[in-house]
This record gives structure tokens, C-alpha cells and sequence, in this order.
């Protein structure tokens, strides 16, 4: 890639995409961007008690990782977003324009579920069928198995990445 660039690795919870966010960012020296940590207290108890959030619950959220974005833009970021609805998509897109590249990580809901009935996270695994509902994929980008192994789906998205010869 030749210029800076925003890498959202986007999905359902459970997906995987802060380890392949992590993973990819390693790879590349580029730096990496919790979605997650961007969230405001309220969008964590609300997820916490259970409750599934809506696109307005989102909005703060989504302003704090675009605004983390454009203070970095002189670098490649590659963001762990769930990024579910086409709300969510367009926010992101206006505010990051061309400089934006989606990775979609498929699942399984029996995978994504067992995931997280083991994992430590302020969401529950109950919550997982709200974020199958809601999930729309985006219409661009590279869309690829979750469930293989972290090294060939890292290795698939680089090669994605590469430009290509005309």
C-alpha cells in the first residue's frame, strides 16, 4: 500500500477481529485500534445488562474512533470494528472517504457463540444473535473464513493488499 490507509477488520463478536486486527497490524508495523475501547460507559452497561445497542447508541462511539483516526491519519491503521450496520458503514465512510478498506470476517453463530461463552468481554455470548441480526456486511472489501487459522487468514488479507500488476 502506498499511502496511509484504514484497515476496518469488521464482524459479528466473537469473529475474531481483534486477534486478526493484532495480528495484521504486527505483520506491517502499522498501528493497531481497539473499536472497543472507544466505547462510552453507557454503551458498556447497556451491553453488559444484556441489552443490544442501536445506531444511535453508536454514534458517540463511532466519533471517538474517527476522531482517534484523524489525529493518525499520517499512518495505515487497522481498526477491530464490529461495524454491523450499513449505518455504521456510511458514518465510517463519509468520515473516512477513500482512505478506507473493509475486511469482513465470516462466522459461524455456533462458532462465534462457543467463542464467547469463553472469553472474558463486557458482552455476552446471549447477545450474539442481535449482532447476527443486525449484521450487514459491506459491499466492498475482502470477505474471508474466520475460521481458519490466524497465519492464513493474515496471509490472505495481505495478499489482498497487494497491488496488483496491470
Amino acid at each position: 500500500m502506498d499511502r496511509a490507509k484504514v484497515i476496518i477488520v469488521c464482524g459479528v463478536s466473537g469473529c475474531g477481529k481483534s486477534t486478526i486486527g493484532k495480528a495484521l497490524a504486527a505483520s506491517n508495523d502499522w498501528r493497531f485500534v481497539e473499536g472497543d475501547e472507544h466505547h462510552p460507559e453507557s454503551n458498556i452497561t447497556k451491553m453488559s445488562s444484556g441489552r443490544a445497542l442501536t445506531d444511535q447508541d453508536r454514534t458517540a462511539w463511532l466519533d471517538s474512533i474517527c476522531i482517534d483516526l484523524e489525529n493518525n491519519a499520517n499512518q495505515t491503521n487497522v481498526v477491530a470494528c464490529s461495524a454491523l450496520t450499513p449505518y455504521v458503514q456510511k458514518y465510517l465512510g463519509e468520515r473516512l472517504s477513500e482512505r478506507l478498506l473493509w475486511i469482513k470476517l465470516d462466522i459461524s453463530i455456533e462458532t462465534a457463540k462457543s467463542r464467547m461463552e469463553v472469553r472474558d468481554h463486557f458482552m455476552p455470548a446471549s447477545l450474539i444473535q442481535s449482532q447476527f441480526d443486525a449484521w450487514h456486511p459491506p459491499a466492498t472489501g475482502l470477505s474471508i473464513s474466520a475460521e481458519l487459522p490466524v497465519g492464513d487468514i493474515v496471509n490472505g488479507i495481505l495478499e489482498y493488499l497487494e497491488p496488483k500488476d496491470s
